[in-house]
């Protein structure tokens, strides 16, 4: 198995808003997403054996990149496929000569804390009620990771 990570291109698009449908309680529009797949944002996609399985938007602003979305298909998560995106987010904001990386993360979304925490981004403040979720709202974590 090859994984590659490329930026999205135009026929990855419908493909991917489908990873982001199935990954969220309550995805975004279409009008939405494929607005954060167009400059000022990049959406780079992981791709194993010709197949899209994931992907990671970002934004980079004054001096700081915000993680926005990150998901893989889920027959194939648990296999390493998202660290794999996290340290492209990463090394593509080095390259940005970002000084920090910040996200939100749903309070239960146990495993993308751990990965999160394994890459060294640090807890910062709760969002109280943040996602909406099937039992009402849930609470973000906001984290960030120093790249200097």
């Amino acid at each position: 198995m090859t994984m590659t990570i490329r930026p999205l291109v135009d026929a990855d698009l419908n493909h991917v808003y489908g990873l982001h449908q199935q990954a969220t309680f309550q995805p975004w529009s279409f009008s939405t997403f494929a607005d954060c797949c167009k400059p000022p944002y990049q959406c780079l996609v992981a791709v194993l054996d010709s197949q899209v399985v994931g992907y990671g938007i970002i934004l980079h602003v004054a001096g700081e990149v915000t993680l926005m979305d990150i998901a893989v298909a889920a027959d194939h998560r648990g296999n390493g496929i998202g660290k794999y995106l996290l340290n492209e987010v990463i090394d593509t904001s080095i390259k940005l000569k970002a000084d920090e990386i910040w996200l939100e993360v749903r309070a239960g979304n146990h495993a993308a804390i751990a990965m999160y925490r394994n890459a060294d981004f640090n807890d910062i403040d709760i969002r109280r009620d943040y996602y909406p979720s099937k039992k009402g709202r849930e609470d973000a974590i906001m984290m960030s990771k120093r790249l200097d």
